[in-house]
């Protein structure tokens, strides 16, 4: 069978990350001396990671597009309405502070 022939019928069962590692692989003459078993696992190895990265791409598009980041508004009114904290880091002046009996 012809590497082309291979490749279209991996495409066509979707194994897209065999083909690419399969490409790679072909285009290093020097990695033509893996056993058929190296290669075999070779090629299953490369096939779960493109699956996993796949999965991890959706996922993160899913969060992206399912929480949108907070706007800068919505921020600095939260922080200016709050009363607790104080915009001033200077020390107090001398005399500002009330003293009781």
């Amino acid at each position: 069978m012809l590497i082309e022939q291979t490749i279209d019928k991996l495409t066509a069962l979707q194994l897209h990350g065999v083909v690419a590692a399969l490409q790679q692989w072909l285009d290093r003459p020097a990695d033509h001396q893996l056993k058929p078993t190296d290669l075999a696992g070779l090629l299953a190895d490369a096939e779960w990671t493109y699956r996993e990265n796949r999965k991890l791409t959706t996922r993160l598009r899913q969060r992206a597009s399912a929480s949108p980041p907070a706007s800068r508004t919505s921020t600095t009114a939260t922080h200016a309405a709050s009363p607790s904290r104080s915009c001033s880091s200077s020390p107090p002046r001398a005399g500002s502070l009330s003293t009781r009996p």
